[in-house]
């Protein structure tokens, strides 16, 4: 798998995938790096902590579907009203396999402008079909 060479590209990157995942749908921290043709998933999840407040957060979450605990709370209310698939019940609550999105590796990589400027309304094209 390539390096990031580009940390805005890569960052770039990370905001294109996450605000493709469409509501009632999630994609783990290491599908998005996939998707970007790396395996850096713990990278993802940095971006998402620091600076995730404009996106979609609770469309990304660990492989096993969960979220750090402070978080999980909040995200099961989103999972919810959006629809997604979910199994277990109360904290425990977690989105179901049929909810995970899983790309076709390399859709996008560190350096490619899927979107050199979005329409009006603010979408974006989605890398993820």
């Amino acid at each position: 798998m390539p390096e990031i060479t580009d940390a805005e590209a890569f960052l770039e990157g990370v905001y294109v995938v996450a605000l493709a995942i469409p509501a009632g749908r999630v994609m783990s921290y290491g599908g998005i790096a996939a998707a970007l043709g790396t395996r850096a998933a713990r990278q993802v999840g940095k971006i998402l902590a620091s600076q995730g407040d404009d996106l979609p957060w609770w469309r990304v979450v660990r492989a096993d579907g969960t979220l750090p605990a402070e978080l999980q709370a909040r995200a099961r209310s989103h999972w919810l009203s959006e629809g997604t698939p979910v199994r277990g019940t109360g904290a425990d609550t977690r989105p179901a396999a049929a909810a995970f999105l899983r790309p076709q590796k390399n859709a996008l990589r560190p350096g490619d402008r899927p979107v050199e400027s979005g329409p009006p309304n603010g979408e974006h094209g989605n890398p993820l079909r």
